[in-house]
C-alpha cells in the first residue's frame, strides 16, 4: 500500500513526502504524508475487515500531539466511518482521498 501512495504521488508530481512514526514508547504510525496546505496525514494499514477501537490505539494516542492532523485507518471494510477522531475506510477509497 505504501508504494502504491508512492507511486501515484509521482505520477501526480505532488509536493508531498512521506515518513513514518516511531516514538521512544514503540509507538508506530506506518504512514505519515505531509501534504503542503493540506492537514498532515497519520495513516494505520490494517489487513482486517472489520476494525474496532484497539486497533486504532496508536491514532488515538497521538492525536493530541498533532491537533490539526487528519487520522486515517485504511483497511479492508466496505463502508466508511469515523471512530474517536479516526477515519476509517476502505484502503483503495482512502489512497484516493488522502492524495487527491
Amino acid at each position: 500500500m505504501i508504494l502504491e501512495f508512492l507511486r501515484l504521488s509521482n505520477y501526480l508530481a505532488n509536493d508531498f513526502r512521506f515518513s513514518y512514526l516511531r516514538t521512544k514508547d514503540n509507538l508506530k504510525i506506518d504512514l505519515v504524508i505531509e501534504r503542503p496546505g493540506r492537514p498532515l496525514a497519520l495513516i494505520e494499514i490494517k489487513s482486517s475487515e472489520s476494525i474496532v477501537a484497539k486497533d486504532l490505539r496508536h491514532l488515538i494516542s497521538v492525536q493530541s500531539e498533532f491537533p490539526n492532523a487528519d487520522f486515517f485507518c485504511l483497511c479492508q471494510e466496505e463502508h466508511s466511518r469515523t471512530v474517536n477522531g479516526v477515519q476509517v475506510m476502505n484502503w483503495n477509497r482512502g489512497i484516493q482521498s488522502i492524495l487527491f
